[in-house]
């Protein structure tokens, strides 16, 4: 399946989730309630910059101020992809496995 089919299921644009598929994947993204260090990024926010970069085929260092800083950006998709949460947006949004980025389970 290419990027061009899988885009079709994020109907707000490219790198966008819409309120409904935010919805069935929300669960992934555990909240913390600490009231302690640096405010928490949005993880909704982090998700589309994943988006826009794996499936616009961008590169995190053009990632537009709109997202959050590409740093910040880039160590959460590293941290999702070792412990499979971009397997399983994958799944519960009905896209194959590696749909980021080449992500799977054994990457």
């Amino acid at each position: 399946m290419s990027a061009d089919t899988l885009r079709l299921n994020f109907t707000s644009g490219p790198g966008r989730l819409t309120d409904e598929d935010w919805r069935r994947v929300e669960h992934l993204f555990p909240t913390s309630e600490s009231k302690r260090g640096r405010p928490r990024v949005d993880a909704r926010h982090i998700l589309d910059a994943v988006l826009w970069v794996c499936f616009d085929g961008n590169k995190w260092n053009r990632l537009p101020s709109s997202f959050p800083a590409q740093q910040t950006c880039y160590l959460y998709f590293l941290k999702w992809r070792r412990t499979g949460v971009l397997t399983e947006v994958a799944r519960e949004l009905g896209m194959p496995d590696e749909a980021f980025c080449g992500v799977s389970p054994e990457s």
